[in-house]
C-alpha cells in the first residue's frame, strides 16, 4: 500500500490480505448476480406471453425457482 504522507484516522489499522479480497470479490459478484435475476424477475416481461416474469407460467427452470 502506497503511503500518502497523511496521518491515518483512528480505527484504520487493519488491512486485508489477498485471501480477504478475493472472498469480497466473490461474494460482490455473487450478490450482483442474484440482483440482476431479480430485476429479470420483477421487471422483465415474457416474450411469449407479454406478462411479467414472476406471473407466467414459461421460461426456464432457473427462473421459475429464484
Amino acid at each position: 500500500m502506497a503511503y500518502c504522507g497523511c496521518p491515518r484516522p483512528a480505527g484504520y489499522g487493519w488491512e486485508m490480505n489477498d485471501g480477504q479480497i478475493l472472498l469480497w470479490c466473490v461474494a460482490l459478484i455473487a450478490l450482483e448476480l442474484q440482483h440482476l435475476k431479480w430485476i429479470v424477475w420483477e421487471h422483465w416481461t415474457c416474450r411469449r406471453c407479454g406478462v411479467k416474469h414472476r406471473e407466467c407460467g414459461h421460461g426456464s427452470r432457473l427462473v421459475k425457482y429464484f
